[in-house]
């Protein structure tokens, strides 16, 4: 069998294998190997990101978010007691819209529901438990995202990517090895980013939230944060020479 087809035929099994960046550009008529290569860095992070709501509904706008004003103080009032610095604080505007639940197919008029979203970033990372029970505390509705992340993350995917590159040179050396062919140039190159997250923690959160009415005072586990992985991905076409 011709080396051609032989890479022709390979084409169909690696078309389900590529990054959606590479099958968007047709791959070259010649005779061509790919090659996948991924690669990570580890690094503790620099700080743990947080998004959370408080949300009200009463009979009046005016009296939801007045509600909404004195709990969202208080979870400002939270965080900068428990590590948060203001500069690493922001909140939105607020939204209000009418309330409704439905019941036997009838929609029925609660009143008028406020809501805000307050991030911030603790970078004391040692703290996150007692943050997290005094923000409880302090009335907040719901914890809708929790991330760890790095000052540096654009270095570490540079770095991460380098290893990727590397690792999928490798991979084509040996391919073209294992084949007897010799490789060329670089036709067409990919890159994809990925990285690991501490997305675990809703659980633990929403947990406080649904037990908070029975939670003793300074009632609260400490987080053990171990090393993030950051990975870069590089899909890569090589020609072969003849």
């Amino acid at each position: 069998m011709c080396i051609q087809k032989l890479f022709f035929a390979g084409q169909l099994l690696l078309a389900a294998l590529l990054p959606t960046t590479l099958l968007a550009n047709p791959l070259s008529d010649k005779e061509h190997l790919v090659a996948n290569g991924s690669g990570y860095v580890e690094a503790m992070p620099d700080y743990i990101q947080m998004e959370l709501s408080i949300t009200h509904t009463a009979a009046t706008a005016a009296e939801a978010k007045k509600w909404v004003d004195e709990h969202t103080n208080n979870a400002i009032d939270a965080a900068l007691n428990n590590g948060v610095k203001n500069e690493d604080m922001s909140a939105t505007q607020l939204r209000i819209r009418p309330d409704y639940e439905y019941k036997d197919g009838e929609r029925i008029y609660l009143g008028e529901r406020v809501s805000r979203s307050v991030e911030l970033k603790l970078r004391v990372l040692d703290k996150y438990g007692a943050l997290i029970h005094a923000l409880v505390e302090s009335g907040i509705s719901t914890f809708d995202s929790t991330l760890l992340d790095f000052d540096n993350r654009d270095t570490l995917q540079q770095q991460a990517q380098q290893k990727a590159i590397l690792n999928a040179r490798e991979n084509a050396q040996r391919m073209a090895k294992g084949f007897g062919v010799k490789l060329g140039k670089i036709y067409q190159i990919s890159e994809e980013r990925f990285s690991t997250q501490g997305n675990y923690y809703h659980l633990a959160e929403r947990n406080l939230l649904m037990d908070a009415p029975m939670k003793p005072h300074n009632s609260y586990s400490r987080l053990t944060i171990s090393k993030q992985k950051v990975y870069g991905y590089i899909s890569a076409v090589f020609y072969l020479e003849q």
